[in-house]
């Protein structure tokens, strides 16, 4: 009798003991389930847009202050141009750039592709990605260049920035077998500037405290300023002689193409420029002068950023600025180094403003 009531209890625990896994089982992979759709559902449907009630922000009478300048600027929020009550219910996905940012190195990429991300019919990842520069990505293939776009519905342009794509033969190749009808934007500046630009950079980079090399100890052989006596194959030098490598991209693309951005008025005055990329690119009108102010505090415009999280897409008060990465005090360079710099460059100076269509207004032709 002993023996049999224990084995009944046994029984009923393991039977017990079973029916707990069981549930567990079923409980576990219940929560893996709504795990696996939430994530397939989150990648073929993105995640809806909050709507946003235009009546309270009629285009020019939400009116927020900003500290920086002590000025009214209003909030874009309600333009027919760019408000699409379908937008949230189109197609979204990721798509391959339509647009390539592809130079120059110190010449402004970073705030081009800044400003042109405020747009909002723009959009693109807001990093270099070096797709078609470098192999080990490359190699990954466009699926994997895909997969690192953002989100876009079909009249949105994605947009790509890697500033070394322009002295790079390999990429530009690529570029050309991934599509015959890209349209490459390069932005060019002085290139004395840009010399000394590039030198800043590599001081804030590689060097740090007060045993840093001159510009002269890297541009010149014997440290002193001599035409004769220029390193060439140093970025500073080399990366300015824009007619060499604007001639290997007329190899591949045509004029029509691309389109050369003043580098210089583009941070003096950046509306003109940004409306020409815009007929460019072929999309409707949005930049003005309402949305870019100059800050006093940082010494260039800033602008007001795109707020992509509402529907429509609205501009937020708040402006954004290049950080204190772009936009650097150029160091001292003495004037006889900068003279001998310019004697050297001059002819390629003079080479490339003979090339490039006649709507290229630069100071320095």
């Amino acid at each position: 009798k002993y023996g049999a009531s224990l084995s009944r209890v046994f029984f009923t625990m393991g039977s017990q003991f079973v029916s707990y896994v069981f549930q567990l089982g079923v409980f576990v992979v219940f929560c893996m389930c709504v795990i696996y759709f939430t994530i397939l559902l989150h990648e073929k449907v993105p995640v809806m847009v909050a709507r946003v009630n235009t009546e309270e922000y009629d285009t020019f009478n939400h009116m927020e202050k900003l500290s920086d300048e002590k000025r009214l600027i209003p909030v874009l929020c309600n333009s027919t141009t760019f408000s699409d009550n379908n937008r949230h219910q189109e197609t979204m996905k990721r798509r391959l750039p339509k647009a390539l940012i592809i130079g120059a190195k110190k010449c402004g990429t970073t705030a081009l592709l800044k400003m042109l991300l405020s747009h909002p019919l723009i959009t693109g990842p807001n990093y270099e990605t070096g797709f078609f520069m470098k192999s080990n990505r490359y190699n990954r293939g466009f699926k994997w260049y895909r997969g690192i776009m953002p989100y876009s519905s079909e009249k949105e342009i994605t947009i790509e920035k890697s500033p070394m794509y322009f002295y790079n033969q390999n990429a530009l190749e690529r570029i050309y077998e991934y599509s015959r009808d890209m349209k490459l934007l390069l932005i060019l500046r002085d290139p004395i500037i840009r010399s000394i630009s590039d030198y800043a950079w590599w001081l804030a980079v590689k060097y740090k405290g007060n045993d840093t090399p001159s510009y002269e100890s890297i541009v010149f052989k014997n440290g002193k300023p001599s035409k004769s006596e220029i390193i060439t194959r140093v970025s500073e030098i080399e990366l300015s002689m824009y007619d060499i490598y604007y001639e290997n991209l007329l190899k591949l693309f045509k004029r029509e193409q691309i389109y050369i951005v003043n580098g210089d008025k583009l941070i003096s005055n950046p509306v003109p420029e940004l409306k020409k990329i815009e007929r460019f690119l072929n999309i409707p009108q949005y930049f003005n002068d309402d949305i870019f102010y100059f800050s006093k505090d940082k010494g260039f415009f800033c602008w007001r950023k795109m707020n992509r999280k509402t529907y429509p897409p609205c501009t937020m008060a708040k402006p954004e600025c290049l950080s204190s990465h772009n936009g650097r005090k150029h160091p001292n360079v003495s004037s006889s180094s900068l003279y001998e710099v310019e004697l050297f460059l001059k002819p390629h100076i003079q080479r490339f403003c003979t090339m490039v269509p006649a709507y290229v207004d630069f100071h320095w032709c």
